[in-house]
C-alpha cells in the first residue's frame, strides 16, 4: 500500500478510498492502460474538486507501438496535478525503451509540477529493464508488489 500525506493533514491510501481499476465501457480491459480518478472533495455544483490522487493501470506490452497512447494517457492523469500518480504494471509483462522514454517523460513533468509519481506492481522483465538502465533508482517504485 502507498501511503501519502493529503493536502488537509489526513493520512491517505489506496483502501480509504476503496480504489478499483478502472475498465472500458464494457467493463473489459480492452486497453493496455486505463486511468480511474480518486478525489478527495465532493462535488458541489460547479465547485471545483481537489484530486488527491490518479491511477494508471497498464496491461500487457508497452512498446513503441502504444508508447503514443501510453504518453497521453499518462500526460492526461498528471493535467490535473494530483497529489500523487500510481503507475499499476501488475499486468505488464513486456516494456521496451520507448516504454522507458515515455516513463521518464512522465516522471520529468511530475517532479516539476510537485507530483509523486510511483509505480507498482512491477513485474519480472520491466523490472530488469530499469535496472540495467540504472532508473530503478530514478522512479519510486512500491515494493512488494511485484509477482
Amino acid at each position: 500500500m502507498v501511503a501519502q500525506p493529503s493536502m488537509h493533514g489526513g493520512p491517505f491510501s489506496f483502501a480509504r478510498y476503496g480504489i478499483q481499476p478502472a475498465r472500458g465501457t464494457h467493463g473489459e480491459r480492452s486497453h493496455p492502460f486505463y486511468l480511474s480518478q480518486v478525489d478527495n472533495e465532493e462535488r458541489e455544483g460547479n465547485a471545483r474538486v481537489m484530486v488527491e490522487m490518479e491511477v494508471v493501470s497498464m496491461s500487457d506490452h508497452i512498446t513503441i507501438d502504444n508508447a503514443v497512447q501510453i504518453r497521453r494517457r499518462l500526460s492526461d492523469a498528471l493535467r490535473s496535478q494530483p497529489v500523487l500518480v500510481t503507475v499499476d504494471f501488475s499486468d505488464v509483462t513486456h516494456m521496451d525503451t520507448s516504454g522507458l522514454a515515455t516513463l521518464m517523460e512522465a516522471d520529468r513533468t511530475a517532479h516539476q509540477q510537485g507530483t509523486r509519481l510511483v509505480l507498482s506492481g512491477i513485474q519480472e522483465q520491466p523490472r530488469y529493464l530499469l535496472k540495467i538502465n540504472h532508473l530503478d533508482h530514478v522512479f519510486e517504485i512500491e515494493e512488494g508488489a511485484s509477482s
